[in-house]
């Protein structure tokens, strides 16, 4: 009896590449990125608010403030008071 043998079809283990890292610092511990994306975060997370919880700008503004500064993250503060489904929100 023979051993039959599985033929793989990978690349040469020199030309394997590996694959990307993303990084995503979303609460800017490894750089400081308020001068960038920040305000445009900041402006589509209180358009949400708006629209989905039915406030003016002010309101959705105040809201979104608090909840980042007393939960460490708007969403948090969404998904507590307001029922917020994560996968919806981001």
């Amino acid at each position: 009896m023979t051993r039959s043998r599985v033929r793989t079809h990978s690349r040469p283990a020199a030309s394997r590449r590996p694959a990307p890292v993303w990084f995503f610092d979303l609460d800017d511990t490894l750089h400081d990125a308020s001068h960038a994306i920040a305000s445009t975060i900041d402006r589509r997370m209180t358009d949400y608010v708006v629209k989905h919880l039915d406030v003016d700008e002010v309101e959705a503004n105040r809201l979104r403030l608090t909840y980042w500064r007393r939960y460490g993250a708007t969403l948090l503060g969404l998904m507590r008071h307001h029922a917020v489904d994560a996968h919806h929100f981001l």
